[in-house]
């Protein structure tokens, strides 16, 4: 089961800061249990206890609910997990890390679980349910978490500086709780990273095919998705908003220049 491990809020670090959200159970097929990749997160206080509901729609109406958790705001406890449970047979678990709390968002939050699904892929290859690894449950969903945490990081190196820095603690394998930087939530337009998410995973698709199968055709898509992967990474000029806790608009455009080499 794929784990969506570089799901990031559009959250106000001034309300409450929150990282190391991961999730189980993404559907991402077109009867998928997001809203197109994203989710939205409603917060409610009780005492010093934080629900945080989880929903496939930005209205938040309770059948469209798929995961609720709950976690402590006492500030001398902080960072605390959240641990998410599905609602509504959504198949959706996960958690997510409260770093600080000072007011309960009034509106819902943006949570970026996948920059693409299964119909952003379908555009470009219309036979997927006739790839090996598809599921009739989930869609492709292993190939997308792995291609929207390799897209992010390739953000996070081509526009260190805009994101965070260079030496950013991105990495998931880092045991604190705190993943704050590099702060995706700067990309304004976070649809801008679709199409090499897109192409990325069909990548990973064609060239998985390619190795167990003598068919060359598969070689021949992985490689063309390939290319086409670094020549939509090439294009980015992506809107990056320097505050997005005061600022909603994008103040400047970043230009891609290479800070230093990752291995994705």
């Amino acid at each position: 089961m794929a784990d969506f491990d570089y799901t990031f809020a559009y959250e106000d670090r001034d309300e409450l800061r929150t990282s190391r959200w991961k999730f189980t159970g993404v559907k991402t097929l077109a009867a998928g249990n997001t809203d197109n990749g994203r989710l939205w997160a409603k917060y409610s206080l009780s005492d010093t206890t934080l629900t945080v509901d989880l929903y496939k729609d930005v209205d938040a109406g309770s059948s469209d609910k798929v995961a609720t958790g709950t976690v402590t705001t006492v500030a001398a406890s902080l960072p605390a997990k959240c641990t998410f449970t599905a609602e509504n047979t959504s198949a959706i678990a996960g958690e997510m890390y409260l770093e600080a709390y000072t007011s309960t968002p009034s509106a819902v939050d943006e949570v970026i679980v996948a920059l693409c699904t299964d119909a952003d892929l379908s555009a470009e290859y219309g036979n997927l349910a006739d790839l090996p690894q598809y599921s009739t449950t989930t869609g492709m969903a292993d190939e997308i978490a792995i291609a929207t945490r390799k897209t992010l990081l390739l953000a996070s190196n081509l526009f260190a500086g805009e994101l965070g820095g260079v030496g950013a603690p991105e990495h998931r394998n880092r045991k604190a709780a705190s993943r704050l930087l590099p702060d995706w939530r700067r990309i304004a337009n976070v649809d801008q990273l679709r199409d090499v998410c897109v192409h990325w995973a069909l990548h990973l698709a064609f060239h998985a095919n390619h190795e167990r199968s003598d068919n060359t055709m598969y070689s021949e898509l992985a490689a063309y998705h390939d290319d086409k992967r670094m020549q939509a990474a090439d294009a980015w000029q992506l809107a990056i908003n320097g505050d997005p806790d005061y600022d909603e608009d994008a103040e400047s455009t970043g230009n891609v220049s290479v800070v230093m080499p990752v291995r994705l």
